[in-house]
């Protein structure tokens, strides 16, 4: 639902009705060439985790995304999905 308050051409989360809930955080070593985790706050798109024997993926939106460093150690960052069935759409 789009709110009064909400400007123009904003996107909006839409549920689906199937399920939402329950969260993930990444902890993740950052590089150089990498792109900031920040641009994709509150975006959703698909979570996927993969070992050699298994692969779950799940829809999320990311709602927290940080980068930290401390003299001597490498840069690190964390990631916060909140896993959903939204999907996104342009009103």
């Amino acid at each position: 639902m789009t709110g009064v308050d909400d400007a123009q051409g904003q996107r909006i989360m839409v549920p689906t009705g199937d399920w939402s809930g329950g969260s993930v955080e990444v902890e993740y070593i950052a590089t150089p060439s990498g792109v900031a985790p920040e641009a994709f706050v509150r975006r959703v798109g698909l979570v996927t985790f993969a070992s050699p024997n298994m692969t779950v993926s799940r829809r999320a939106v990311l709602i927290a995304a940080d980068r930290r460093a401390s003299v001597g150690d490498l840069v690190r960052g964390s990631l916060r999905f909140m896993l959903t069935d939204y999907v996104e759409q342009q009103p």
